[in-house]
C-alpha cells in the first residue's frame, strides 16, 4: 500500500548517490539538508538511504529492540520528524513518515502523519488503507469502515480500498457484506488470487469447510505457489479431504 508509494521514490540516481554519501560520516542528512532545501530532494535522499540499509540487510522495523548495526536508522527516522515539522502539509512527506514510523512500531507518529493526510480535501487511498490497518490492531473496527467507506466515496474506482474494506467486515463478522464487497473487488483485481484466498477465508468463517477448499484451490490455479494459500488447504485436513495438488 503505502509500500508501492515508496517505491517509486527509490531511484536508481538517488540510490546511487546515497552509497556514496552514507559511508561518508554522521553529518550526512545535516549537510544534505543544508545544501539541498527542497523538500522532494530531502525526501528522496532519506528514502535512498533506508534503501540502502535494506539491501546492507538492515530493515529498521524495531528502534525498541537495539540492532547489531542501527546504521542510524534512529537518525533517519528523526530526519523524516523534521520534515513533517518543516512541512506539515507535503503528501509525499506525510506517508513517507507514516510506512517508517509504522515499521519501526512507532505507531502514534505514523497515525499523526496519517490523520494529517486525511485531513486534505482529495482521496487518500494509500493512507487510508494503513491507517484502517492501524484502527482493525486496536480493535477500532467502526473507525476503519467509516474511514474506507469516505474513501470509496471519493475514489471509487480504487479496488484496493474496497478490498480492505472486505477485510474490515471480515474482522467484524459481517461475512455477507465482505463477501459482497468482494464480489466487486474480483473484476477489477490484478491479484485474483488473493480475492480468492479471502473468500476462502470468509468461508472458513463460516465453516463452510468445502467451500474454503475451492477457495484456496482456486487461489492456487492462478497463482501456484501462494503460500497463503497452501498453508490453509493444509490447516482444513482436520475438517475435510482437501487436496493440495491435482485441482
Amino acid at each position: 500500500m503505502g509500500a508501492s508509494v515508496l517505491k517509486k521514490a527509490f531511484k536508481c540516481s538517488a540510490l546511487a548517490a546515497a552509497a556514496v554519501v552514507v559511508i561518508s560520516g554522521c553529518s550526512t542528512v545535516d549537510t544534505y539538508r543544508s545544501e539541498y532545501p527542497e523538500p522532494g530532494q530531502r525526501l528522496n535522499h532519506v528514502l535512498a538511504l533506508f534503501e540502502y540499509n535494506r539491501i546492507e540487510g538492515v530493515e529498521c522495523n524495531d528502534m525498541l529492540v537495539p540492532q547489531r548495526e542501527t546504521r542510524d536508522c534512529a537518525r533517519l527516522l528523526s530526519e523524516l520528524d523534521q520534515l513533517m515539522t518543516e512541512f506539515p502539509s507535503h503528501p509525499r512527506i506525510l506517508m513517507a513518515n507514516a510506512v517508517y514510523q509504522y515499521k519501526a512500531e512507532r505507531k502514534d507518529r505514523a497515525q499523526l502523519a496519517l490523520d494529517r493526510l486525511l485531513s486534505q480535501s482529495r482521496a487518500q487511498p494509500e493512507a487510508a488503507i494503513l491507517r484502517a490497518r492501524i484502527a482493525l490492531e486496536e480493535g477500532n473496527t467502526v473507525f476503519a469502515q467509516q474511514l474506507l467507506m469516505r474513501q470509496i466515496s471519493l475514489a471509487p474506482e480504487r479496488v484496493d480500498l474496497r478490498s480492505a474494506l472486505a477485510s474490515v467486515h471480515f474482522a467484524s463478522g459481517e461475512y455477507q457484506k465482505a463477501r459482497n464487497m468482494l464480489n466487486l473487488v474480483r473484476s477489477g483485481s490484478q491479484v485474483p488470487w488473493e480475492v480468492s484466498y479471502h473468500f476462502g477465508l470468509i468461508a472458513e468463517g463460516e465453516k463452510d469447510w468445502t467451500s474454503a477448499c475451492g477457495h484456496y484451490q482456486g487461489a492456487l490455479r492462478d497463482k501456484a505457489d501462494y503460500g497463503p494459500a497452501m498453508s490453509r488447504l493444509v490447516g482444513l485436513a482436520e475438517h475435510i479431504y482437501c487436496p493440495t495438488q491435482g485441482y
